[in-house]
């Protein structure tokens, strides 16, 4: 038998480094009146609303596995301010490529580097 307690102590330790304050795992009580773990995780819609979804799996390490995976792959989405997540709504980029589309968007020392060579003038 799993020790949910525990398995859902570990799932928040974890998302807890990837995507701080965003993530909540709690154990509820199904229809049958057993102990399920439960992940709700947030983020911001193009409006601006902060909003919650919820997902629950069957309380084994598998699925707990499968939900902590799942915001791995959104981290860097949860993770950004709400200019950027509304910009990539209006993009329609999935969550999970967010990181790519946005990097699209970010400048590197080397092009600083290269356009500072071009115009000798900006170094002065």
């Amino acid at each position: 038998m799993t020790n949910l307690f525990a398995l859902k102590t570990a799932a928040q330790s974890h998302v807890d480094k990837i995507a701080p304050n965003k993530v909540k795992f709690t154990l509820e009580k199904n229809e049958q009146g057993r102990n399920e773990l439960v992940m709700r995780y947030c983020h911001y819609r193009i409006d601006g609303e902060l909003v919650w979804f919820t997902k629950t799996c069957r309380p084994d390490a598998l699925e707990a596995d499968l939900l902590i995976n799942y915001i791995e792959k959104r981290a860097d989405f949860l993770n950004a301010n709400y200019y950027w997540q509304a910009q990539a709504q209006k993009a329609n980029v999935h969550p999970q490529m967010f990181k790519q589309w946005r990097n699209e968007f970010k400048r590197t020392s080397s092009d600083v580097i290269s356009y500072l060579d071009k115009d000798p003038e900006l170094v002065k």
